[in-house]
C-alpha cells in the first residue's frame, strides 16, 4: 500500500500545501519519518510561545511562572545549529507572551479552552478534516500566529542586526483566513486571529477587517475545498508518488516549501531532475 492510501483525514496544512510538496512529503515519507522531522527555528519558537500563552490564559498559571516554564522548555528542546539565533530567539519569549496575554485580556478571552479538537466535512471531499483550535472562548475562537525577528546586516560594531517581526497592517494573511474559515465552519463561532511579535500584537476579528466577514470566509473555505479536491482526484488517478510526479509541477521557486536542501535533493530524484 502506498503512503497516500494510508491517509485517513485531512488537516488544514495538508490541504493547503502546494501539490508538488504534498505528494513528495506524504507520498514518499512514512508517518514515523514525518514525525521525526524538525521544523524550522521560527516554527519552533512559535510553538513554545503558544504553549506559554496557553499556560497563562487557559490554565491560570502566573505569567512569570509561565515564561520561566517556556524558557526551560526552549533550553531543553529548541534545535538549531545557529547559537546567535538561539540566543536572540530565547529573548523573544517573555515579550511575546506579555504582548499576547495583554491583547487577549482586552478582548475578554478569560479561561478559554486550548487545543480544542474539531472534525468536519466539506462537500465532495471523501475524508474528514481534523484540526486543533488554539483558544476557544465564549462565542469566539482565536488562532495565534507569531512573527519572529529575522537576521539583517551585521552592524558596524560586529554584532548581528535583526529586523522586527512584521505584523499585517489592515487584513490578516490569506492562508490564515483559510485556516480559520475551516474552524469557523466546524465550530460556528466568531473567528479571530492574533498576530504576536515581541514589540506588538494585533487581533483581527470580523468587526475590524473584511477578510473575517462571512462573505470572505465562504470564499476562503471554498478555495481550501478546491485545493483538497484536486489532491483527492490526483490520488484517485494513482497513489504512486512516481506517477504523480509526472502530473504535478514541483514549483521549485516556492520561497518557503523547498528551503530544506536535503528535501529538495530527494524531491529532484522523485521528479528525475
Amino acid at each position: 500500500m502506498h503512503e497516500l492510501e494510508k491517509q485517513t483525514y485531512w488537516s488544514f496544512s495538508r490541504a493547503n500545501q502546494p501539490n508538488g510538496y504534498f505528494f513528495y512529503w506524504y507520498g514518499t515519507k512514512t508517518a514515523e519519518e514525518r514525525a521525526k522531522h524538525v521544523i524550522g527555528e521560527s516554527g519552533q519558537i512559535g510553538s513554545f510561545v503558544h504553549e506559554g500563552i496557553q499556560l497563562v490564559v487557559s490554565h491560570g498559571l502566573d505569567i512569570e511562572q509561565a515564561i520561566a516554564t517556556t524558557e526551560a522548555a526552549f533550553d531543553e528542546k529548541f534545535i538549531s545549529e545557529d547559537d546567535v539565533k538561539r540566543s536572540r530567539f530565547r529573548e523573544m519569549i517573555s515579550p511575546m507572551i506579555h504582548q499576547a496575554v495583554d491583547m487577549l485580556g482586552k478582548y475578554n478571552f478569560t479561561k478559554p479552552k486550548d487545543e480544542l479538537k474539531i472534525e468536519c466535512n466539506l462537500p465532495d471531499i471523501d475524508l474528514p478534516f481534523i484540526g486543533y483550535v488554539d483558544l476557544v472562548g465564549e462565542g469566539m475562537f482565536c488562532e495565534m500566529k507569531t512573527k519572529s525577528v529575522s537576521k539583517s546586516r551585521v552592524l558596524k560594531d560586529g554584532t548581528q542586526g535583526w529586523s522586527k517581526g512584521r505584523l499585517p497592517n489592515d487584513e490578516p494573511d490569506w492562508s490564515h483566513v483559510k485556516q480559520v474559515a475551516l474552524y469557523h465552519h466546524a465550530t460556528k463561532l466568531i473567528p479571530s486571529i492574533l498576530y504576536i511579535a515581541e514589540h506588538d500584537a494585533k487581533l483581527f476579528t470580523p468587526f475590524n477587517c473584511e477578510r473575517l466577514g462571512d462573505a470572505m470566509l465562504a470564499t476562503a473555505l471554498d478555495e481550501l475545498r478546491k485545493q483538497t479536491l484536486i489532491k483527492q482526484n490526483l490520488i484517485k488517478i494513482s497513489p504512486d508518488p512516481k506517477v504523480l510526479a509526472g502530473l504535478v509541477d514541483p514549483d521549485w521557486q516556492h520561497m518557503y516549501i523547498w528551503n530544506d536542501e536535503k528535501q529538495r535533493e530527494e524531491a529532484k530524484r522523485l521528479w528525475q531532475i
